[in-house]
């Protein structure tokens, strides 16, 4: 109510008295309001108040605390109610505020007792101990900078700092991410010294003392020498500098990057005169920066070797730019996909970013972008009339892996974590690799995918299942504290039995504590991997027999791609894939060998070819590569980048692929001339590409390209063009095949990659039926994570909004043991895009659908299998829901009639063919506006069953008056009016026998007088005629239009 809103949003308690309190320090949680500040008399106080019951504000006072005031605050409300209290001298305090929240009505006599204190920190303590190797910037000055200049003094146009600035200035909790560690309570914290990370733990229930938490991760600003110069000059000058200061909040990279907070910091840039004592100028100086935490990976780190075991992890920073803003403040926004800056005035939104930009448009960098998005295989789809596809390649071996996808599961992994603190180990970074399956066959790899039952021929039968995940093999590659190497991309061999992950280094990757001649190296510094260097092979049957413990080879290269499998005369299966190597200038062959006839551990060789194809010809430095299968003969489609034009593109190469005629295997043969190319935009990477089904065995397939910006089909014909695309922002790197002409993406509605995400599909039709929308997904309750579109099925979709987990595990459990994530399945609707692909069959994407044999042959197949059906539950396999017109969309109606096919449009809107006498149920999908359905008749006997609304009895008396009579509707009804509104077109063009039946429906007294005038209107002016029919209509034309709509 507008009282309680005003009684919280006064101040006025606040004002009266000994107290102070900082604006800057309001949070919200759990329906209660917080405020820092302090009571003159007595110290730190956080004052609470409750809006829902109309409290006022409550005096809390903190003790145990020798600070004069609060300085900043931060609060959680998800499972944990924690309150953390930063004060002036950089110490801090965490409190549970759980029973304020139980109580009902705050009262003065309850103050002492809202707050329970759970923790200390050390705080600016542990900052102001770290030695040179912590430091964010170990080889950048900010303050004194000293310049010999003839300029006049100024510096007595400056007015000194104030002394007593807080040495605590900003808290964040961690916010619900995609992340597994997001489920701990971690703590970020800056100080005036630099920032520190806190894993905030209960610690022993019955300890008369709270535990002193020591920091998780930590960094400062200033080097030792920096700053006693500064220390120097303030004792020789008099002039107290300003402290740095940062606030700072947490950021979500994507579940495969460790935690981030992004940071504002700000610093005084000092000159001096050349006796290095005068000050001449002093500029205050903001800086937004994106800071990673080193979190180790699983197996790098023996908590228990004291060599090894760190007391703090490092904290890096990615990516940083200095912003000329006044004085900018960084707000929590964990749901927006961006950094949300607020100066006073404006917001801005900002994203990292590789390469600079000068468009003012947020756009997302490829890199980072790709960070966000989960790791899998390409989704499965559909072929144009609906069937499951499975790739347009003849597999030679039997493949239970045709409906599975593969996805990479980022793990978090905390041994030995408990409620006692001393206990506590720092957190390690896994990943796994998963396997889903689409449910679609009687598939028995996966053990939850074992259901059995009786079968008519006796014995068990495995039966098919909803779709089902579960742990193939473990990808963490931590053996080596210093290759911190992370799984980016998985390639699976279409038809085969092998799959390939590629690993790029990670942000602290090669980073240790002293170097080689014994001198310290910084910790914090990170580099940013631009493309993966090495891959593994990955035998699939072999994972399976030894699930979670499969052991593969790391070697090097940036990318592969996988050719068509083979099977030699003697028995041997060989995989060859085309592999980009590391620097991206060249290309070669690797094949993995495979025979049942070896011996146990000797079942696959991996032969790497010794020769190379250069891309100097092309003059561009390959990304990616891939292979296309759905052509005649393979070809290699490279995305690189021209050093000389300045952009990105697609190049097909000239290098050839031919196979042995003695071995049955492939090689590449190098060719030396330059090949057909699509210049992208400026900045554009490319995320993923699938091969979309071809519309005949005499044609070549196109493809549908992904990048961080836009989705494209692109024509392989001659040259590479675009055909259709769209800007969208992608969650995942999966795009599934709807026909020949259409592909399905999942891409988030907000233009920084936040909001809801929805599956959309694009098309080649240039006018209505270009992109749109195929299913919403809901919002996960707790989090954010980027779906992961799995396959699309003729009626369902698969999915996963869960990519990346957390594992608590004591010293005697087995920590390889965790949750696994199952795949979501939604019931979906493919009409609409699947007329969109039919109507692209004649060539000429639509133009000329409506004379096309084709285009017509495959509606009627599309509208039988995905159209209205009359039963609840009437599909079979490879169709569509259905029923009761469900999927059936204003969009549908339009693309039908606007590319001149009435009669799919008529059958789908009634059931009925041409030649049919006999009307159809009522199932018209009642959602379609009456003027859409109107606009499908064809002919007055379809108009009359629109306008019956399902009537059969109705409609069927007046196709054939020999039937039963039936009731009329009222000359008033909508229905009539509309009624007569098609009588008057039927009469301007000559069709009276339709005008006739028109009129007898709209039941009006002069209707007979008007029935025997019209077979004389041949020879006679229509034109009273229809000046009467329109006077008796009255006021039709709002009728008409407020019963279409």
């Amino acid at each position: 109510s507008l009282a309680c809103w005003q009684s919280v949003c006064t101040t006025k308690p606040l004002n009266d008295g000994p107290i102070e309190y900082n604006p800057a320090t309001l949070q919200v949680a759990d329906g209660l309001l917080f405020l820092g500040g302090r009571d003159v008399s007595s110290g730190p106080v956080v004052f609470i108040a409750k809006p829902a019951v109309r409290d006022s504000w409550t005096s809390v006072p903190i003790t145990n605390s020798t600070a004069e005031t609060v300085s900043a605050l931060a609060t959680t409300n998800d499972a944990n109610p924690y309150v953390a209290v930063g004060f002036n001298d950089g110490r801090i305090s965490v409190w549970s505020y759980d029973l304020a929240v139980r109580t009902n009505r705050i009262s003065a006599e309850q103050a002492t007792s809202l707050l329970r204190l759970l923790n200390h920190i050390r705080g600016e303590l542990d900052v102001s101990d770290l030695s040179d190797s912590d430091c964010l910037w170990p080889h950048e000055r900010f303050f004194s900078t000293v310049s010999v200049s003839s300029s006049p003094l100024r510096s007595q146009n400056y007015v000194s700092a104030p002394v007593e600035e807080p040495q605590c200035t900003s808290l964040s909790w961690i916010k619900p991410s995609s992340s597994g560690i997001s489920t701990l309570p971690l703590l970020a914290a800056s100080f005036s010294s630099g920032i520190a990370v806190y894993h905030v733990t209960t610690g022993v229930q019955n300890s008369s003392a709270p535990d002193v938490i020591p920091p998780l991760a930590q960094a400062k600003f200033l080097t030792y020498q920096e700053k006693s110069e500064i220390d120097e000059v303030t004792a020789t000058t008099f002039i107290n500098f300003r402290k740095p200061k940062a606030t700072l909040t947490w950021y979500d990279l994507g579940p495969r990057s460790p935690p981030c907070v992004a940071m504002i910091f700000e610093h005084e840039q000092v000159s001096f005169g050349s006796d290095s004592i005068t000050v001449l100028d002093r500029n205050p100086v903001h800086r937004l920066c994106l800071c990673a935490i080193d979190i180790p990976w699983y197996g790098s780190v023996d908590i228990s070797d004291p060599e090894t075991n760190q007391d703090h992890r490092a904290i890096g920073v990615l990516c940083q730019n200095d912003v000329n803003l006044a004085a900018p403040t960084i707000l929590d926004s964990p749901t927006t996909g961006s950094i949300v800056c607020y100066t006073g005035e404006n917001f801005l939104t900002c994203k990292p970013t590789l390469a600079s930009s000068t468009s003012s448009r947020v756009k997302a960098d490829g890199f980072f972008s790709s960070l966000s998005c989960p790791v899998s295989t390409s989704s499965l789809g559909l072929d144009s009339t609906g069937v499951v596809y499975f790739g347009g390649v003849n597999s030679v071996v039997n493949s239970n892996f045709r409906d599975t996808v593969l996805s990479v599961y980022p793990l978090i992994s905390c041994n030995g974590q408990g409620e006692n603190s001393e206990s506590m180990r720092i957190p390690s970074q896994r990943y796994w690799l998963l396997m889903s399956n689409s449910g679609d066959s009687k598939m028995g790899v996966l053990p939850h995918d074992q259901r059995k039952e009786d079968s008519p021929e006796g014995g068990d039968e495995v039966i098919k299942t909803g779709a089902v995940t579960d742990i193939l093999c473990e990808l963490t590659c931590g053996e080596n504290p210093v290759s911190g190497l992370v799984p980016g991309r998985v390639v699976t061999e279409q038809g085969g039995l092998r799959v390939a992950v590629l690993y790029s280094t990670g942000f602290f990757g090669g980073n240790i504590g002293f170097g080689g001649d014994g001198s310290e190296r910084s910790r914090t510094h990170t580099r940013i991997p631009p493309a993966p260097v090495a891959y593994a092979i990955i035998d699939l049957d072999e994972a399976v027999k030894y699930r979670g413990s499969t052991p593969f080879t790391l070697r090097h290269g940036r990318d592969v791609a996988f050719l068509p499998p083979a099977r030699t005369d003697d028995g041997f299966y060989c995989s060859s894939m085309v592999v980009l190597d590391p620097s991206g200038t060249s290309l070669s062959m690797t094949t993995a060998i495979t025979s049942s006839t070896l011996p146990e551990g000797e079942n696959e060789v991996v032969v790497e070819s010794i020769g190379k194809c250069s891309l100097q010809y092309e003059g561009v430095e390959g990304r990616r590569v891939f292979a296309l299968l759905n052509c005649n003969k393979p070809e290699i489609l490279v995305a690189g980048y021209s050093e000389l034009v300045g952009l990105p593109c697609l190049v097909i190469c000239k290098h050839s692929i031919e196979k042995d005629i003695n071995t049955n295997q492939l090689t590449l043969v190098e060719g030396t001339d330059q090949g057909h190319r699509l210049w992208l935009k400026a900045g554009e990477e490319v995320m993923a590409l699938v091969e979309l089904p071809r519309q005949n065995q005499s044609t070549r397939g196109h493809i549908a390209v992904a990048t961080q910006q836009r989705v494209m089909i692109l024509s392989m014909v001659g040259s590479i063009s675009i055909i259709a695309e769209v800007e969208a922002f992608l969650t995942c790197t999966t795009l599934s095949p709807i026909g020949s002409h259409c592909v399905a993406f999942c891409a988030s509605a907000g233009s920084c990659g936040g909001g809801i995400t929805r599956i959309m599909y694009l098309s080649c039709l240039q006018d209505v039926g270009h992109h749109g929308i195929i299913s919403t997904l809901p919002m996960p309750r707790h989090g954010k994570a980027n779906s992961l579109l799995a396959a699309i099925r003729p009626d369902r979709l698969i999915y996963s909004n869960s990519q990346g987990g957390i594992r608590h595990a004591s010293d005697d459990e087995d920590d390889s043991s965790f949750i696994v994530p199952l795949s979501k399945t939604r019931p979906v609707f493919l009409l609409e895009p699947l007329i969109a692909n039919a109507l692209c069959q004649d060539k000429w994407l639509g133009v000329n659908a409506s004379k096309s044999s084709d285009v017509q042959t495959l509606l009627r197949t599309i509208i039988d299998k995905f159209g209205r059906k009359e039963s609840s539950f009437p599909h079979g396999d490879n169709e569509g829901i259905g029923s009761l017109g469900a999927g059936v969309t204003m969009k549908v109606y339009d693309m039908l009639l606007h590319y001149g096919c009435k009669q799919a449009a008529s059958l789908l809107l009634t059931g009925n063919l041409p030649g049919d006498i006999t009307s159809q149920p009522t199932i018209l999908p009642p959602w379609i506006p009456m003027s859409c359905k109107l606009s499908a008749a064809n002919g007055a006997d379809t108009a009359l069953q629109v306008l019956s609304s399902g009537d059969i009895k109705l409609a069927e008396y007046l196709r054939n008056s020999d039937r039963e009579p039936q009731s009329l509707p009222k000359p008033n009804d909508p229905s009539s009016i509309l009624a007569k509104d098609l009588a008057i077109n039927a009469v301007s063009d000559d069709n009276m026998c339709d005008a006739a039946k028109l009129l007898d429906f709209a039941g009006h007294q002069s209707s007979d007088s008007v029935l025997l005038q019209l077979p004389m209107s041949r020879s006679s002016n229509v034109e009273p005629i229809l000046q009467r029919i329109l006077a008796e209509s009255g006021s039709s034309a709002q009728a008409i239009k407020s019963y279409a709509e």
